[in-house]
């Protein structure tokens, strides 16, 4: 049961007047809360002490049950000493929601574990406080990573409370986030199957906006995969690197922060006799929860990697920040590529030589503390929820643990290993009246399990895109019917989770494989289009078509056009590294493409393009034509011709001036060919 305070606010002079509701609450009244501990109903008369100009502040909380939403500033009855609200929105009071979900039966899992863990679990607090002894331990190497991130002060202090009363500082809560990880290698060693860890966060959803930027660029997983490619095109080693507590590295005097924030220190560490009931932390650090520590880390981290100084005997190696993609950088010798670094938030994943990958791990430890140094070649690594392999220069990828995962989640039984990931029966995105009325648990369950298919989806598997595309176009329309999809693609992806992702590329060419599935009356076609470097598939998609198209043929095209963008994405991103030569290829299955002049495919493709060219500010100063594509190329279909509707052929010089820098070619139209879908080979296979 939650039971809810209302309150009218009205704003008079950037001050906040809080009154109460007619329905009156005894200010005797506590409620007596899951963790034993009671929390208190304030009416707005005890706030009355403070001095008129105070403004204050209220919000609702994600879990009222582990927080205080006071802050006694000293010891006595709390009813009666000075205090202090913790939350802040500018007088609007707010109602928060958070559906984090937590792993049931935690211990109990931990327990009957006969290998080590491969997932990370998240553990309901609640749970956590019912078995606290076993997580002190965690909770103090947390606390101690707060001695150089944060300074002790006492509420009770005059100077505080006067601060804190002026409004110069402000006050947020903090909680506790408790999670079960997969051990490192060492501790695997010495028999460990898991490893608790205890992250201290403040809840900065309860503060309100300060106004500064907090957008945080993250590697997307087409970079992984397309620093894969380039690795395996060079016979380079992958090796992961993770930066111990990052955001609590980062100094708040060395980025943009105008805030003096003081943070109240989980009730649970209170409680546990860890921190005292006065005591304050005031950040000297950007701390996990606030919403411009991303910001602040990005800014912090790419500052510092910048300046790395990367010695390998005699050569020395320059560490380049991408343009396009922030997250990604080059390692540079004497203007040659020797390597890549992709970074997502505090995870580095390295390409390169091992003796280059080893110099850029040390160089990146003499700026912070740093996991151990984790090889593909030797056991596998695991980035962005990608468990990479190096097979001799290949590189297989899977996401076999969290597979595994998802079926023991959904108590998916083991003899369920379904041949094809949606029947087709079940793959119409029209709705039936009666799939319209479900209940808000069927919603929730049909959303989570779209999120889960998506994971898995856009990482690994392209064999599941257009599963995951219906289920997540029904998780909100037919939440059932969309569940039990997810069920069966989950046995599917059960039945083949030994298949891999093959990484193999021997040159630099983009290809990119459209088709379109024409809907007709009415209805939206179907989109898939799949790009590849090499032999290695980068990036895919299968999406509905944003527009209502007439025919199979414009269909197609709209598909073709979207591939093009697709392609041209890819080789602005990829031209950065100066791989050399690139041709670049667009194919499709339209029979339509194949009647259509060169000229007037470029012509679709190009008004399509216009209006992106607009707003691409950061290209550099090119002709219409060269922005189309990157290297001349005369050899391919149709190289300087038009072929009209009746299949002859005319020389057109214009035309081949135009396309010789986009190769839009037809997939065998005429003459056949082979199957262009990528196989997901087994690691045996690739062995």
């Amino acid at each position: 049961m939650v039971a809810l305070r209302v309150f009218s606010v009205s704003q008079i002079k950037y001050e906040s007047t809080v009154q109460e509701e007619k329905a009156v609450v005894d200010e005797e009244n506590s409620v007596l809360v899951s963790d034993g501990s009671t929390l208190h109903e304030r009416g707005v008369e005890s706030l009355q002490d403070w001095d008129e100009s105070w403004q204050c502040q209220v919000q609702g909380a994600e879990e009222l049950e582990h927080w205080d939403m006071f802050l006694p500033l000293e010891d006595g009855d709390p009813r009666q000493v000075p205090k202090v609200l913790i939350a802040s929105c500018d007088g609007v009071p707010v109602l928060a929601k958070t559906e984090v979900t937590y792993t049931a039966g935690i211990e109990e899992l931990l327990h009957s574990l006969k290998s080590p863990l491969t997932v990370v679990h998240n553990v309901d607090p609640s749970e956590a406080a019912s078995s606290f002894s076993e997580w002190v331990k965690p909770a103090m190497k947390e606390i101690s990573s707060f001695d150089k991130a944060a300074k002790k002060v006492r509420g009770s202090d005059p100077q505080v409370a006067a601060d804190l009363k002026s409004g110069k500082a402000k006050i947020v809560p903090m909680k506790m986030v408790y999670t079960v990880k997969p051990p490192s290698e060492e501790a695997v060693s010495e028999g460990q199957l898991y490893r608790r860890k205890v992250r201290i966060v403040a809840c900065g959803n309860m503060m309100a906006d300060s106004g500064e930027e907090t957008y945080a660029g993250a590697a997307p997983a087409e970079v992984v995969r397309s620093s894969l490619s380039v690795a395996s095109m060079y016979g380079w080693d992958a090796a992961v690197l993770d930066v111990t507590a990052a955001f609590l590295q980062t100094p708040l005097n060395e980025v943009q922060c105008k805030q003096r924030i003081l943070g109240q220190p989980p009730r649970a560490l209170v409680r546990a006799g860890l921190c005292h009931e006065q005591e304050l932390w005031e950040f000297t650090h950007a701390v996990y929860g606030l919403r411009e520590s991303p910001r602040w880390w990005g800014e912090f981290r790419d500052a510092k990697m910048a300046q790395l100084n990367i010695v390998v005997g005699a050569r020395r190696i320059k560490l380049l920040q991408c343009r396009v993609e922030g997250s990604w950088w080059r390692l540079v010798e004497d203007s040659a590529l020797v390597g890549l670094v992709v970074i997502y938030v505090d995870d580095l994943l390295i390409c390169s030589t091992p003796s280059i990958i080893e110099a850029v791990s040390k160089a990146v430890r003499s700026l912070w503390e740093t996991s151990t140094l984790s090889w593909a070649s030797e056991g596998g690594i695991r980035f962005l929820g990608i468990e990479i392999v190096k097979v001799r220069e290949s590189f297989a990828l899977n996401q076999e643990p969290y597979i595994h995962e998802l079926t023991r989640l959904h108590a998916i039984p083991p003899t369920q290993r379904d041949l094809i990931p949606v029947a087709k029966g079940q793959s119409s995105f029209e709705v039936e009246p009666e799939e319209a009325v479900f209940t808000s648990s069927e919603l929730k369950l049909a959303q989570q399990l779209a999120g889960e298919v998506l994971w898995v989806a856009q990482r690994t598997r392209p064999d599941i895109s257009y599963t995951s595309s219906l289920i997540s176009s029904l998780s909100a329309r037919a939440p059932r019917r969309a569940a039990a999809i997810a069920r069966k693609c989950i046995g599917f992806l059960q039945g083949t989770s030994k298949q891999y992702l093959w990484i193999n590329t021997t040159s630099p060419e983009l290809i990119t494989w459209t088709d379109a599935s024409y809907a007709p009356d009415g209805g939206r076609s179907h989109t898939g289009w799949l790009l590849m470097m090499g032999q290695s598939p980068i990036n895919w998609r299968s999406a509905r078509q944003s527009t209502i198209t007439l025919s199979t043929a414009e269909s197609e095209l709209a598909a073709s056009v979207e591939g093009a963008l697709a392609l041209l994405s890819a080789e602005a991103l990829l031209s950065e590294l100066k791989l050399g030569l690139m041709k670049s290829r667009l194919r499709s299955l339209s029979r339509m493409m194949g009647l259509m002049s060169l000229e007037e495919i470029v012509e679709e493709v190009e008004r399509a393009l216009d209006a992106q060219r607009q707003y691409d500010s950061s290209s550099t100063s090119r002709d219409r034509s060269a922005s189309a594509g990157r290297v001349p190329d005369t050899t391919g279909v149709c190289a300087g011709k038009d072929r009209n509707s009746n299949g002859s052929e005319k020389g057109s010089s214009g035309t081949q001036e135009r396309v010789q820098t986009l190769r839009i070619c037809e997939y065998c139209v005429r003459h056949g060919g082979s199957n262009p879908a990528v196989p997901s080979p087994t690691l045996d296979e690739i062995l």
